[in-house]
């Protein structure tokens, strides 16, 4: 009995996570997290921003694992009009890495997002200048 009441209690405090390393954010998810930005003093015109979007890894695991938290969604800005950097959004699989980040002196802003409870986490912007 204690066993079964052990699995069940494994599968609901894994349902957050998949291992799959195709997921990635929806479009509606996007648009969610953009809503939030959109609204933001340190953000504002999202055309101003070159925008990437991914889930986040699975909480204790590292940046590279292919396992994804699928309630929060991470997120790196970067100001356009700097060296190649040109607005627009992509959308990353776990373990993509593209430009991010950036090590390249450019404005940019990191952070997450948690579907849940639509929280918006930004701890850098403060240093980012319009």
């Amino acid at each position: 009995m204690r066993f079964a009441f052990l699995l069940v209690g494994l599968a609901v405090l894994g349902g957050c996570y998949r291992e799959d390393p195709e997921a990635a954010p929806s479009e509606a998810q996007v648009a969610m997290v953009e809503r939030r930005l959109a609204a933001h003093p340190c953000v504002g015109d999202l055309k101003d921003w070159e925008r990437y979007y991914r889930f986040a890894p699975a909480t204790g695991m590292s940046a590279y694992t292919t396992r994804s938290d699928l309630d929060v969604i991470e997120f790196h800005l970067r100001r356009a009009g700097t060296f190649t950097i040109e607005p627009g959004v992509r959308v990353l699989r776990r373990g993509d890495t593209e430009d991010w980040p950036d090590g390249r002196n450019v404005y940019f802003i990191d952070g997450r997002f948690k579907i849940v409870g639509n929280g918006l986490d930004m701890p850098g912007c403060q240093a980012v200048r319009k």
